[in-house]
């Protein structure tokens, strides 16, 4: 428990004894988390400064790998969004042609 409170402390830029006295404790996860999100935004931000001066620290595939995992920390990680669906696309094809959004 002590190594949590110092890597926790560590994280949140204050020292164990603020920590202990000046936290709730059922709140620090939620806190770490979001330390968490914010730092993985600005290594995105100093990734992205590095592309615009052209001056890429990484090889191409190591480079997509650490963004793409930066975008998932960071909250920015879209694959689980919903695809074009050609049935419900039909389906509203079939509504419309009846009238449904007919105002007259």
């Amino acid at each position: 428990m002590e190594d949590w409170l110092k890597d926790a402390a560590i994280s949140l830029n204050v020292t164990q004894k603020v920590l202990e006295t000046q936290y709730y404790m059922i709140d620090l996860p939620d806190l770490l988390e979001k330390k968490r999100v914010e730092q993985s935004r600005l290594k995105l931000l100093d990734l992205h400064n590095l592309i615009a001066s052209n001056n890429r620290a990484y090889e191409s595939e190591d480079y997509i790998n650490h963004v793409n995992s930066l975008l998932k920390v960071a909250g920015f990680d879209d694959r689980n969004t919903t695809k074009f669906n050609r049935e419900k696309m039909d389906r509203l094809h079939f509504i419309t042609k009846r009238g449904a959004n007919r105002t007259n």
